[in-house]
């Protein structure tokens, strides 16, 4: 993705590519499919965890474009965005909840 036309993506996976898919369910249930062109540059994460944040923003967009759009985007769980980040590295402590080795001598 970073920075590419979502049209022109590649994928090179047996199943259909996330990103294209899930960033169209939003279009196809307002009935805007093909009426906008956008370009989106997403950086971190996952391939999913991008096209889920892909989805919202166009979400987003659609819905400051149109008002009435937000029922039936709200109806499928698209306004909802997702809450769940990294947790913060703890001092004395490998990683967020990994603790280093312990030592019984």
């Amino acid at each position: 993705m970073h920075g590419i036309c979502i049209h022109l993506v590649t994928w090179h996976a047996a199943q259909p590519a996330p990103v294209v898919t899930d960033t169209e369910v939003g279009a196809q249930i307002t009935h805007t499919l093909g009426k906008f062109d956008f370009t989106a540059s997403v950086r971190g994460g996952g391939e999913m965890g991008q096209a889920q944040a892909v989805r919202h923003a166009l979400t987003r967009a659609l819905e400051r474009w149109d008002p009435a759009l937000r029922p039936p985007l709200k109806r499928a769980g698209f306004i909802t965005r997702d809450p769940r980040m990294v947790e913060r590295k703890k001092p004395g402590r490998k990683k967020a909840r990994k603790a280093f080795q312990w030592v019984k001598r």
